[in-house]
């Protein structure tokens, strides 16, 4: 598997997250990264060659919004098609959701969900894919 070959599934699965969330609830997606990452650095990995890819997308609601609804849905939806939580918990003292998925099916790929309360200002949603590790020839972090 390459780099470029994360980049392409960790992208269809973030569309396919997102497209979980009614568009009538969006106001705008704003995509914050989109990129490898070296993983080790350093002595360990000293030429960067451990990389995996990773998707993060702030999606901006409509106010006043049901983010936990909205989260709630996206995870059934998304455990239905497979995918099984590793992680659900509150987020920070806020009162939200932090939601860590995987699946059997598309090994080393992970979502994560994260929300503020119902109703909390900003209303975002903010969602993250990350690809499996991937040796590479040291160029490919950015």
């Amino acid at each position: 598997m390459t780099i470029d070959q994360t980049q392409i599934k960790a992208n269809e699965i973030a569309h396919a997250v997102q497209a979980l969330i009614p568009s009538d609830q969006v106001t705008s997606v704003e995509v914050v990264d989109d990129s490898a990452g070296s993983l080790l650095g350093g002595d360990v990995d000293a030429d960067s060659s451990v990389v995996e890819w990773h998707v993060q997308r702030t999606i901006s609601l409509r106010e006043p919004a049901n983010q936990l609804q909205l989260t709630d849905h996206a995870v059934d939806e998304l455990g239905s098609s497979g995918w099984k939580v590793v992680y659900d918990g509150e987020t920070t003292g806020a009162g939200g959701r932090w939601v860590e998925l995987t699946r059997d099916a598309d090994e080393g790929y992970q979502i994560r969900l994260q929300a503020g309360d119902d109703g909390s200002a900003p209303a975002v949603l903010s969602l993250a894919v990350t690809g499996p590790t991937v040796e590479t020839d040291g160029d490919a972090a950015t």
